[in-house]
């Protein structure tokens, strides 16, 4: 009886022992790991560079230059007179005063820095019994110290028995001269008509 209550004993010491081993033996379970936090918002989109002020603005060297108003090309004149002649005017001339011109129109054309235009509209009247000739060389401009003679080209004929003839009449002006009659010359008389030149 001794020895069994000693072997029971033993065996529940021995039961003991190796519950407690395992006790000390068993891992500890491993710590609950956070959930992944969860990204529902949407990315940013993806801000674009700013150029770079060397890029963005253009190089003030290669910039063209505004235009300077106050500058006058030399093309032109700065101011262009004017001519006070009274229109119509007619004058008859030659022999029996057969001839007659009437200046219908007096106009100033600029040309360049240097000269400008003189340009009459002038009709010619015929009553002669022959063709008379209607040329530059029936005008000269009288200025204070020279006289300029007609140099548009005009060269034309104009038939007898009341014929008329109606052409342009040109001079070239230098900005210089101040003119101060216009001289019509016809079969060797010549006769001047008074104008005032403006600046």
């Amino acid at each position: 009886m001794m020895c069994s209550v000693r072997t029971v004993s033993a065996a529940m010491f021995a039961f003991a022992l190796v519950t407690l081993s395992a006790c000390q033996r068993a891992p500890e379970p491993p710590a609950p790991s956070s959930p992944a936090p969860s990204n529902t918002a949407a990315p940013a989109p993806a801000t674009p560079a700013a150029p770079s002020p060397s890029a963005a603005a253009p190089d003030a060297s290669q910039a063209a230059a505004p235009a300077d108003p106050s500058i006058v090309p030399s093309s032109a004149p700065s101011t262009a007179p004017a001519v006070d002649f009274p229109v119509p005017r007619t004058v008859a001339i030659g022999k029996g005063a057969e001839v007659s011109f009437t200046i219908a129109e007096v106009a100033i054309e600029p040309r360049n820095a240097e000269s400008m235009r003189l340009v009459l509209l002038v009709r010619m009247q015929n009553k002669q019994r022959q063709a008379a000739d209607f040329a530059d060389e029936n005008f000269r401009l009288v200025t204070h110290d020279s006289v300029i003679a007609a140099n548009g080209g005009l060269g034309e004929t104009v038939g007898a028995g009341n014929e008329s003839g109606l052409e342009r009449v040109q001079f070239l002006v230098p900005l210089s001269s101040v003119p101060r009659a216009l001289q019509i010359e016809f079969g060797g008389e010549a006769t001047e008509l008074p104008l005032t030149w403006k600046r």
